[in-house]
Parts: structure tokens; C-alpha cells; sequence
């Protein structure tokens, strides 16, 4: 029997798993400091706002104490002349009953000439009357100004409390992206020098197995495999675990190597052409370990996959081994319902395995 392929460096998986989790850890940040901008943004725009208030509730406290003390002179105004006027008639006995009478040329005059010296007298205190009042309203406007005042310097206070702490948190929040970002770029550069190393290997694996060289030949140390059963089955097994992918869009490739490392023998062709000289079944009840699964034409491989198909070996307990640029493990129920047309499998050559 040939010499079982060695198992390919598959330290790039782990590496692409620890790539991809580190860019979805990014995302993540990234998204978080996104919203933490957002709201930064919102807090900036309510603070702008809440100044305006402020500044134009501070005129209008400005600009009704200057009609309060408006009022206030216009007030000591009336009230004086009042006082003057009291003042007056009482220096000239004031104007009574018998002044007016005297004075009036008739009766009727006499009620005209009284009834003006009243009205003088009312008009006086209703205009009093009338600037108090609107200097208490003033007031009342003025002290209701000075409380929505401390109300927005409260809610202004606040919002910039908010804000600190959100600089704060978008500092933080900036600092574990860059580092995040520097340990997928460290990741990347990791990824692709394991992904070049591998096809070198690779490279050199297909070449070594064309031309039958041993292990040591190759500098190789024998894998230590442990399988069960016997015959060419547990060879097959054994050989799909210690064969490394020969690279992206080449499973049937893979499939040929497997089962020439594994000293069965050497079955040609692309997946389809397995699929249809080989494949006979798509009973789930018939599958058997050692068989091949396959589909005709592979929709989601790109053009490569809708010509040729997709084509991996089923080593029982529900698992397919496959090539699909690294040799990954896949429940045959996940298999089936990924590819989306209907597989079937059979014995590779016609060859039964046991």
C-alpha cells in the first residue's frame, strides 16, 4: 500500500477562527462606538437647544424688570401727584360742598362742577389701580421666568454630565477598537503566511505522492493513527484524517488522493463524473461509511461547483469529511440540506469496503 499522505499544518483553521471571531469582536465595538457618537451627537444638539432657552429666558427676566421699574416710577408718579393734590385742597379747606355751591352759576352747573371734581379723583386711583396691577403681574411673570431659568440650568448641568461620561465611555470605547483592530491585522498577516505555507506543503505533497516517496523521503514522521476495524475501510478512514486538502475546488482530487493513500486504488475524475458512474443511491437507510456523497452540481460553488458538482467520503456516525479548501467534518444531515439538490452515494470504483 502507498504511504498515507501526512496531515496537512491545519493551524491556519485555528487561525481563520480566531481572524474571523476578532473582525466580529470588532464589529461589535464598532458598532457600540457608532451608537455611543450618536448619542454624543444628540446630547451636543439638546445642549445647544437648552442654551437658546437659557439665553432667551434670561432676556425676558431682563426685559421685565426693566417694565417693573418702568411701572415702579410710573406708579410713584400717580401716587404723588394724588398726594399733591390732597395736599392742596386740604391747604384750601379742600373742595366742599359749599365751595362748589357757591361758585356755580345754577344748579345744574353745581352738579356738573362736583360731579368733575369726583371723576378727577377716580380716574386718579383707577390709574394707580392699573399700573399696580400691572406691576404685580410683571412680578409674577419675572418670578416665574427665574424658576424656569434654574430649571433649565438643572436639566444643562445634567446634560453635561452626560456628556462627560459618554466622552469617557467613547474614549474607552475607541482605545479596545484600536487594539482590536491591531489584533486583526496581526491575525490577517498570521492567516496568510499559515495559508501560504500550507499550499507550499501542499504543493510539495502532491508532488511527493505522484512520484511514491516515503515519509522520509519527504522529512516526514509517521502519523500515529488510531482507528478501528479492519481492511481497506479502517485504511480509508485512517487516510481521509492524514490526507491534507490539495487546495480550494479540487474535492474530488481530494476524494482520488484519499482512497490511493489508502491503497484501494486510483479513481479519476471530478465530482460529477463520480457522482454519475459511481453514486446509485440517495436512500439514507443504504449510506454506509466508506461510501461517497455527492451532487451532480454545487449551486453555491460559484461556476466551478455548478459545472462539476461537490463530492466527500462519509465515514459513518452521521459525519461527511470533505475538501472545501481546508478538509472539514459536516453532519451528513447539514450536507444534504446545504447543497439544496438531491445527493446521492455509492462505492467509489465499485469497489465495497469492509
Amino acid at each position: 500500500m502507498m504511504p498515507i499522505a501526512p496531515v496537512a499544518d491545519l493551524a491556519y483553521a485555528d487561525t481563520e477562527s480566531e481572524l474571523n471571531a476578532a473582525k466580529e469582536r470588532f464589529d461589535e465595538v464598532q458598532a457600540q462606538l457608532d451608537s455611543l457618537i450618536a448619542e454624543c451627537s444628540a446630547i451636543s444638539a439638546q445642549q445647544a437647544e437648552t442654551q437658546e432657552k437659557i439665553d432667551a429666558t434670561r432676556e425676558s427676566i431682563r426685559e421685565a424688570e426693566e417694565l417693573i421699574a418702568q411701572k415702579e416710577k410710573e406708579l410713584a408718579v400717580h401716587q404723588q401727584q394724588l398726594s399733591d393734590f390732597a395736599v392742596e385742597s386740604y391747604k384750601s379747606d379742600s373742595v366742599g360742598f359749599l365751595d362748589v355751591l357757591m361758585s356755580s352759576q345754577s344748579f345744574e352747573s353745581f352738579i356738573s362742577m362736583w360731579r368733575y371734581v369726583e371723576r378727577i379723583n377716580a380716574q386718579k386711583m383707577s390709574l394707580i389701580e392699573q399700573v399696580r396691577t400691572i406691576k404685580e403681574e410683571l412680578s409674577q411673570r419675572k418670578a416665574q421666568l427665574e424658576n424656569d431659568m434654574a430649571e433649565l440650568e438643572t436639566l444643562s448641568a445634567q446634560l453635561e454630565e452626560q456628556m462627560q461620561n459618554l466622552t469617557a465611555k467613547q474614549a474607552e470605547t475607541q482605545a479596545l477598537l484600536d487594539g482590536l483592530d491591531e489584533e486583526v491585522k496581526k491575525l490577517t498577516e498570521q492567516y496568510d503566511r499559515e495559508l501560504a505555507a500550507r499550499a507550499a506543503a501542499e504543493a510539495a505533497a502532491r508532488n511527493a505522492w505522484a512520484n511514491n516517496m516515503s515519509y522520509a523521503e519527504l522529512g516526514y514522521e509517521a502519523p500515529d493513527l488510531v482507528v478501528t476495524g479492519e481492511g481497506s475501510l479502517s485504511d480509508v478512514i485512517a487516510a481521509c484524517y492524514a490526507t491534507g486538502s490539495p487546495g480550494y475546488n479540487l474535492c474530488a482530487a481530494w476524494v482520488t488522493y484519499v482512497f490511493n493513500n489508502a491503497g484501494v486504488g486510483r479513481f479519476n475524475g471530478n465530482a460529477n463524473d463520480m457522482y454519475a458512474n459511481w453514486c446509485y443511491s440517495s436512500d439514507l437507510s443504504e449510506l454506509q461509511p466508506g461510501m461517497i456523497v455527492a451532487v451532480g452540481t454545487n449551486p453555491k460553488g460559484g461556476w466551478a461547483g455548478l459545472v462539476y458538482g461537490h463530492v466527500g467520503i462519509y465515514i459513518g456516525d452521521g459525519i461527511v469529511m470533505e475538501n472545501i479548501g481546508y478538509i472539514a467534518r459536516t453532519p451528513i444531515s447539514e450536507w444534504i440540506s446545504w447543497y439544496n439538490v438531491s445527493p446521492r452515494w455509492g462505492w467509489l470504483g465499485g469497489v465495497v469496503l469492509y
